[in-house]
């Protein structure tokens, strides 16, 4: 079941069925969990001053037995709110090296307050009724519990993992991507890039964007890229960093809004073809709707053959990483994977990249992408597929013909992938440091295409494709999606006149020009 879809489950209500972002589990909004506002550390204030501790007060209280009740009451609410230990969370993160989350405060968000499940007889022993249910909702979905002091809890958490579902997070279709990146590719300077200009950046695509959770302005205070300062060291291996989580709006032909969820995750190439690192996060990569995949230029043979002995760094293949990919995406299948693949060459902008590309194709890299308007000159959610086609063709022929290993092993387990070319900086480095000004290109466009493949967006015209093979002369070189009044319809008819056969394409190939389902 989609997230965001709803099943009918009791009288006047529905549930939605949510998908944990951290151990992918799949639960119902109303078996979520919360997190206490309320948590207590130390002693209980209510035990009388003349005793050290609780167990003193029991074993040697000697006033009226209903006092001494009434302050084990109070005492044991004190100690039920208590600070501690909580023993999902942190198998979770123990795996990885320990907890990336951020606490706000020592009381919003931390990850040592009471999980309270208010389907439990116990714990509903503290929290307030409303409307005859522990939980309150909103529109049908389950949004906080209040507790019998008055403390209203909205911090929801995965009864499975106990780790923070963002606000409102499972309402709406969502899903997933991971951004990896092959050692030394940048991965980390074109997060922090991407998160520093995402609303803008969606907003090429007809789309208003919300942070959900604090962690992209969290991702981007911790490796920050400015002018004239050292760029950010890379994610250390085996370590896993907060998802990014952003809500996407858009109005349809309709003046309905829609929204959807996206989560984006940083994962390091070396995470993927490790053995170890990899049953680690296997399941991040399982899970994908969608991957990037950073690729150093550096690591092509045309380039590499081209740079100076002092800038030779050893670099694996990108095919063991995109190996380890397919194989958990395809779940150990010998079958294609169909996911969205972006396989992105980074620091276009480089010298030594420009010198073997063509002029035409440095000249389109270099480009801002333009937005695709309607007659008011208002931004259409469509991704810009004109600008975009010649660029990937250009791409596609540099690789099929400098680097036919890695498209042939592309070809042959990815069915649907695009290439993609950017700068993070759009400025010279020296010494690992900028020297500005810092003008990023064509960054965002990898992720527009995602968002057309995910039919959040549309395309103007239909975008050009790789991986699936013609039906008529077989070749894999790339085809067309014909979309909306692009779709061409044939209607055959008998000599009669009478219709007899109704044919809709949906395809058309652009080696042999014919159209195709």
């Amino acid at each position: 079941m989609i997230q965001g879809e709803e099943k009918e489950i009791r009288k006047g209500e529905h549930a939605m069925q949510i998908t944990c972002p951290y151990c992918f589990e799949k639960f119902e909004d109303t078996d979520v969990h919360f997190r206490s506002e309320k948590m207590n550390t130390g002693e209980c204030p209510d035990i009388p001053a003349d005793y050290d501790d609780y167990e003193d007060f029991v074993i040697n209280f000697r006033g009226p037995a209903d006092k001494k009740n009434e302050i084990m009451q109070k005492c044991a609410e004190w100690n039920f709110f208590k600070e501690g230990v909580d023993e999902k969370y942190d198998a979770f993160w123990k795996r990885y090296g320990g907890t990336t989350t951020e606490r706000l405060t020592p009381q919003k968000a931390s990850y040592r307050s009471k999980i309270l499940d208010p389907k439990r007889a116990e714990h509903q022993n503290y929290l307030r009724q409303q409307d005859g249910e522990y939980i309150k909702f909103v529109d049908g979905f389950a949004t906080s519990i209040t507790l019998s002091s008055g403390e209203i809890c909205t911090q929801r958490v995965c009864p499975k993992c106990h780790n923070p579902l963002p606000n409102q997070y499972g309402k709406n279709e969502s899903r997933f991507i991971a951004v990896i990146g092959v050692t030394g590719a940048g991965k980390t300077v074109y997060l922090s890039q991407l998160v520093y200009g995402f609303e803008d950046y969606v907003a090429k695509a007809g789309l208003a964007s919300l942070q959900t959770t604090d962690s992209p302005l969290i991702f981007r205070r911790n490796y920050p890229v400015n002018t004239r300062t050292p760029l950010p060291g890379a994610t250390p291996p085996g370590q896993f960093l907060q998802p990014l989580f952003y809500d996407l709006s858009k109005t349809d032909a309709g003046g309905r809004r829609k929204v959807y969820t996206l989560v984006i995750y940083d994962v390091a190439g070396e995470n993927c073809d490790m053995e170890e690192a990899h049953s680690w996060f296997g399941p991040f990569i399982e899970h994908m709707q969608g991957v990037f995949l950073l690729i150093d230029p550096m690591q092509f043979k045309v380039i590499k053959g081209l740079a100076d002995e002092g800038d030779m760094i050893e670099k694996g293949s990108p095919t063991s990483v995109l190996n380890a990919i397919h194989f958990s995406l395809s779940h150990g299948s010998n079958e294609k994977c169909d996911i969205p693949l972006a396989i992105c060459i980074s620091k276009s902008d480089m010298e030594i990249v420009q010198d073997v590309l063509e002029d035409d194709l440095v000249d389109a890299l270099m480009d801002d992408i333009e937005e695709v308007t309607d007659e008011s000159g208002r931004s259409v959610a469509a991704f810009n597929s004109k600008d975009y086609n010649p660029i990937a063709v250009k791409l596609h022929d540099f690789i099929r013909e400098n680097e036919k290993a890695l498209e042939m092993f592309i070809n042959n387990n990815y069915s649907c992938y695009n290439y993609f070319a950017f700068s993070s900086l759009g400025c010279g480095v020296e010494d690992n440091i900028p020297e500005g000004p810092i003008m990023p290109k064509r960054i965002e466009e990898p992720l527009l295409w995602l968002f057309h493949k995910f039919n959040f967006i549309g395309a103007n015209p239909a975008v050009v494709e790789y991986g699936n093979p013609c039906p008529k002369c077989k070749s894999t070189l790339y085809r067309h999606k014909l979309i909306g009044e692009d779709r061409i319809v044939v209607t055959k008819r008998s000599l009669f006149g009478k219709p007899k056969e109704w044919v809709e394409y949906n395809y058309k190939c652009e080696q042999c020009q014919e159209y195709y389902n």
